[in-house]
Parts: structure tokens; C-alpha cells; sequence
């Protein structure tokens, strides 16, 4: 008989932590940000017995969270190919515009306006 309660209170004891581990195998598939938000949740849920940290970390394992990364990146991408292709229009070297130091901006962007508008003015008189 005490071996079988033995058991009882394993198994019992098994399945409490694999349901406390529930919302961190859930947000393994999100960012490592929210994974590891989740995961300190479920701990203080388990530490304090506080079940409204683990109701939290389930929520937030649920909730998929936009990456604004990605996009952000494609757009400073695109409009450094963008320079560097005014660049190539105007005579301006490459790379003039794209280091931190900008003393030359003021006197290469009315050459690329102009190159711009020479370029339009071509194409409405054709």
C-alpha cells in the first residue's frame, strides 16, 4: 500500500510540472524574448503559488508577436540601393553619403536633384 502511494504522489508530482511547463513548450515556437518573458512567469508561478502569473505566461505563450525587425531592415536596405544608385547618377563617388561623416551632403544633393530633373525635363519633351 505505501508503495502504490508512493507512486501516486510521483506521478501527481510528474504531472504538476509538466502542466507548470506547459506555456514555455508553447512559446518555443515565438521569439526568444517572449520565451524567456514566459518562462520567468511560470516560475514565479511555481515558486509563489500565485496562479495569475501562470494564467499570464499561457496568454502570452497563446499571443504571436510582430517582428518589426524585418521590415525596418528591408526599408534601410532599399533606400541604401536607392542612394547608391542617385549616386551613380550624379558623379558622385559611392560611399560618400553612406559613412557617418556627412560634410559633403549639402553639395552632392543638388546634384542629384538636378541630374533628377534634367533627367524628367528629357523625358516630358520627348
Amino acid at each position: 500500500m505505501v508503495v502504490v502511494v508512493v507512486v501516486i504522489v510521483l506521478l501527481l508530482g510528474a504531472f504538476y510540472f509538466h502542466l507548470h511547463a506547459l506555456p514555455e513548450r508553447m512559446a518555443h515556437r515565438a521569439n526568444r524574448t517572449q520565451m524567456e518573458i514566459v518562462a520567468v512567469l511560470a516560475l514565479i508561478a511555481l515558486f509563489t503559488h500565485q496562479n495569475i502569473f501562470w494564467i499570464m505566461a499561457l496568454l502570452l505563450a497563446f499571443i504571436q508577436f510582430p517582428v518589426f525587425r524585418t521590415p525596418v531592415v528591408s526599408i534601410a536596405e532599399s533606400l541604401q540601393r536607392m542612394a547608391a544608385r542617385n549616386e551613380g547618377l550624379s558623379g558622385v563617388p559611392q560611399g560618400s553619403l553612406a559613412g557617418p561623416g556627412l560634410e559633403d551632403q549639402s553639395a552632392t544633393v543638388p546634384a542629384v536633384s538636378q541630374a533628377q530633373s534634367a533627367a524628367a525635363s528629357a523625358g516630358h519633351s520627348a
